[in-house]
């Protein structure tokens, strides 16, 4: 008697299947390294955006700085601009390239045996400063000088000042971000 084969199944063919996972992996890969471009892209963007927002900081920090101890040491009243950087300074001592110019301004009052002067620095020569900050200002400061004369026994009516006696810093802000 003969035995009757059955039909074998076909053998699975798997010869398209490492094309396939190839061709996967290979666009897995693309996309990515495509996000991480753009991922890298835009964080290049933002840190040379933050270095000169800092740049910029940093100059109307040291110009408030610049400007009191100036005023400090000139009790006659502020004048303002009390400092001027162009954007040639702004440049070489702070890295700033954004081709504005930075002044700082002043407005001084007369308090019992102290000055109390508001300094204010920002893009264009405002002077004197306000109460309030004005919109474009990058900081302010208010300072305290205690070299204002006051009668003192001894004195026919009251002794000359000292210049830059005391100093005392009342408040500072830097208010860049927002500009």
């Amino acid at each position: 008697m003969r035995q009757r084969r059955l039909p074998r199944p076909a053998e699975a063919d798997e010869t398209g299947a490492v094309l396939l996972l190839a061709l996967i992996f290979v666009l897995s890969v693309g996309l990515l390294i495509g996000v991480l471009v753009n991922l890298v892209e835009t964080n290049l963007l933002a840190t040379s955006s933050l270095s000169q927002q800092r740049a910029l900081e940093e100059a109307a920090d040291g110009a408030l700085e610049m400007a009191i101890q100036t005023v400090r040491y000139t009790p006659v009243g502020c004048a303002s601009p009390v400092v001027h950087l162009s954007s040639d300074d702004l440049k070489t001592e702070f890295g700033y390239s954004g081709g504005t110019e930075l002044y700082v301004g002043c407005s001084d009052g007369v308090l019992p045996g102290e000055r109390q002067v508001m300094f204010c620095a920002g893009p264009s020569a405002t002077a004197p400063c306000s109460s309030a900050p004005s919109a474009g200002e990058y900081a302010r400061a208010q300072v305290l000088y205690g070299d204002v004369a006051a009668p003192t026994p001894g004195c026919a009516v009251s002794c000359p000042p000292e210049p830059g006696a005391s100093l005392t810093i009342e408040s500072w802000s830097l208010d860049i971000a927002s500009h």
